[in-house]
């Protein structure tokens, strides 16, 4: 299976990632503004909240991902781990997983790309996944080839996105779409199991 990049991947990118012995992660493809290459959401006490990835030239370059550089003259690690500590310091796992993002983060990365190849061999882990993942050796295109990457549901039948208590259950009602994070940070090593399709 070809898939885009991801920063942080959603819930339901994770599951169909975890669901294929064998990926590739295109890195030829364009950047695309407004996805989720250098995004992620995640759960505040009254709102989603989205943790953006600053990029050299901005968001509106026509650049081939692999090429897309990290804008580390911000504080966007900072503010980022500052937003994820609010939102999950609660958590009943967050002290197990905290510390390796934290890390990660303040890496300072050059490449969007690395980073989230990085944040994807944390994922793979923490899910204990035994597959096989590589960057894509020449453009694959996923579109072309009618492979449907944004509805988990078009490529395993009747899959659901994972349900589980979110840290601010008695005020927000669940919320779906979020970062893989939110699920490994309320569930811990139960994830795995609530991520199969």
């Amino acid at each position: 299976m070809v898939l885009s990049t991801q920063y942080f991947p959603s819930t339901n990118w994770m599951q169909m990632f975890l669901a294929q012995p064998d990926v590739q992660i295109e890195q030829w493809e364009n950047y695309q503004k407004q996805g989720h290459m250098n995004r992620c959401k995640i759960l505040g006490a009254e709102s989603i909240l989205t943790l953006s990835v600053p990029l050299v030239g901005g968001r509106e370059q026509k650049t081939l991902v692999k090429e897309i550089r990290i804008n580390n003259a911000t504080r966007w690690h900072t503010d980022q781990l500052r937003a994820i500590k609010s939102c999950y310091g609660k958590a009943p796992f967050f002290d197990y997983y905290f510390e390796p993002i934290e890390k990660l983060l303040t890496k300072n990365n050059g490449w969007l790309l690395e980073l989230n190849m990085e944040a994807l061999a944390l994922l793979i882990g923490w899910l204990r996944w035994q597959g096989s993942v590589t960057s894509s050796a020449t453009f694959l295109n996923a579109n072309a080839l009618e492979i449907p990457i944004a509805n988990p549901q078009l490529i395993i039948p009747n899959s659901q996105p994972p349900v589980y208590l979110q840290v601010f259950a008695d005020r927000v009602p669940f919320t779906t779409g979020l970062s893989v994070m939110d699920v490994l940070f309320c569930q811990g090593p139960e994830a795995k199991n609530l991520l199969k399709m």
